[in-house]
């Protein structure tokens, strides 16, 4: 007595038919099992092996069996339209069947297979390219004038040249030693170790926050130039009395995001800000035709001036994309996404450089008094109105985001888990706020802070942990060289003279 082993099943598939064919046949016998396909035989093999009837390797040992050879006989039904095999059987158990050790994995492997054979799909040039511009457009556009009047025509050009270069290139240096990776703290940690991964954290945290007291900033100072502007028009005059003001405003901002900032969930908020790059258009587009009506008819320039690296703070900020970088690249296709990154850049570099120079152009030195760019325009110019409402909605959007990230990465780095609590968010929401208050009501002045939040936050992200990771690198893969070394030093030392320069001149 014996049992059907897999080799003794033949079969033929015909188009659009199912029928039953004598195995025992001689045509049957000569004709070899045409292969299934990678699909056909993973589907088979899964469903088989879920019900118990895997075909692995029948068993040859009869001795426990009492049925006789037709009761076990099997009779193979085929269908061309699923590929599935099935078995008509007269017998109501099915046959001994041993499943061969690491027999799922086959159908493992063949999963991993059919993965391999579908290629990836990556997002287009394009979306690489407006990813990384949308992502340096920011609040840094509005001092970009005044940042001009600082450093002066071609000091301000040479400042955006020398740090438009640097920063793309160590933003290529962590593409290219975090290749395989979407977060820069952990290829710190990699090459640096526990030190690496606490000063990366930390340089990010200080940029979020920076980017929190800013956008908290522009919201207070926007929204009360704004609501001045809108009661003058209608009623004509406007009394500003003890409810709206210079310490109002900042407290009702407070109150209005407090809610916000304590969400859980805040899904509500990114699909606001998905329309914010149409706010930022509107603000790029208002400066430069502001600029070109209001053109002063002698203005005074300054070709270089003495605090020309002020600029050089303002677009370490500017040229912040060092922490995203990692994740556009896994997005974008491998042969394209240094080219896409960097006419990503050149074009954010382009963008604040029109921006600040049209408006420097424009104004001369005039606007060297002007840390925001909406402040040289009346609360009643409509179009001044219209730009700072694009200006408060913007950063009432991106507010909560920032902050939920922040806290995010605070609480995952200290307590292992992103929400740690009601109590702890409330005592943290109470800090951002409180931060952003005092500096709105006491010293609003929006372009010192960006250019001292951007100096130092760019000394560690943008130049010391972008060239100590890649000599670690270096040093590793015994590739070291004493020439590149320096030469990438330099680049450190750069950055120091940036933070050094936004207090001595």
């Amino acid at each position: 007595m014996s049992s059907i082993n897999a080799t003794d099943v033949d079969y033929v598939v015909n188009d659009n038919s199912e029928y039953y064919e004598d195995p025992d046949s001689d045509a049957a016998r000569s004709k070899p099992p045409p292969p299934p396909s990678p699909q056909t035989r993973l589907t088979t093999n899964r469903q088989d092996y879920e019900a118990g009837t895997s075909p692995g390797v029948y068993s040859d040992d009869t001795s426990s069996s009492s049925s006789t050879d037709a009761d076990n006989v099997k009779t193979p039904l085929f269908s061309d339209t699923h590929g599935a095999r099935e078995y008509a059987s007269t017998s109501s158990s099915p046959p001994e069947i041993k499943k061969e050790a690491g027999g799922y994995g086959n159908i493992i492997n063949d999963e991993e297979a059919l993965v391999k054979d579908q290629p990836k799909k990556y997002q287009s040039s394009f979306l690489t390219i407006f990813s990384v511009w949308n992502t340096m457009m920011g609040t840094a556009l509005l001092s970009m004038p005044w940042g001009f009047s600082q450093s002066g025509i071609w000091g301000g050009l040479l400042v955006v040249v020398v740090m438009g270069s640097c920063t793309l290139y160590t933003a290529m240096l962590v593409m290219n030693v975090g290749k395989g990776s979407i977060d820069f703290i952990d290829v710190c940690e990699q090459y640096l170790g526990l030190p690496g991964k606490i000063v990366a954290w930390a340089g990010s945290i200080m940029v979020l926050f920076g980017a929190c007291v800013i956008y908290f900033i522009l919201m207070s100072t926007n929204l009360n130039t704004l609501v001045i502007g809108i009661v003058t028009s209608i009623t004509g005059e406007f009394d500003p009395a003890k409810y709206w003001g210079k310490y109002s405003v900042p407290f009702y901002v407070f109150v209005c995001m407090l809610p916000c900032l304590l969400l859980k969930q805040w899904s509500v908020f990114v699909k606001i800000n998905s329309i914010g790059i149409v706010w930022v258009l509107y603000v790029i587009t208002f400066m430069i035709i502001s600029s070109g009506l209001n053109w002063q008819p002698d203005p005074h320039y300054t070709p270089i001036a003495e605090r020309a690296l002020y600029l050089a703070g303002i677009l370490s900020l500017s040229f912040f994309v060092h922490n995203f970088v990692l994740n556009v690249a896994t997005k974008a296709n491998p042969a394209h996404a240094r080219r896409d990154v960097a006419i990503g850049f050149c074009l954010g570099g382009l963008s604040y450089t029109i921006v600040g120079l049209v408006g420097y152009l424009a104004f001369g030195d005039i606007i060297a008094g002007y840390q925001d760019f909406l402040d040289y325009f009346p609360a009643t110019d409509i179009y001044g109105m219209t730009a700072r409402a694009a200006v408060v909605l913007q950063m009432a959007s991106i507010f909560p985001l920032v902050s939920a990230l922040m806290r995010g990465q605070i609480f995952r780095f200290v307590m292992k888990r992103e929400w740690p609590g009601i109590l702890l968010v409330v005592a943290y929401s109470f800090v951002v706020l409180a931060a952003g208050y005092l500096l709105a009501v006491f010293y609003p002045q929006v372009g010192d802070v960006l250019r001292y939040t951007g100096a130092v936050c760019g000394f560690f992200y943008l130049f010391l942990l972008p060239v100590s990771v890649y000599l670690m690198r270096e040093w590793k893969e015994k590739r070291f060289k004493k020439w590149s070394a320096a030469l990438h030093s330099l680049l450190i030392i750069l950055g120091l003279f940036v933070i050094i320069s936004q207090f001595v001149f």
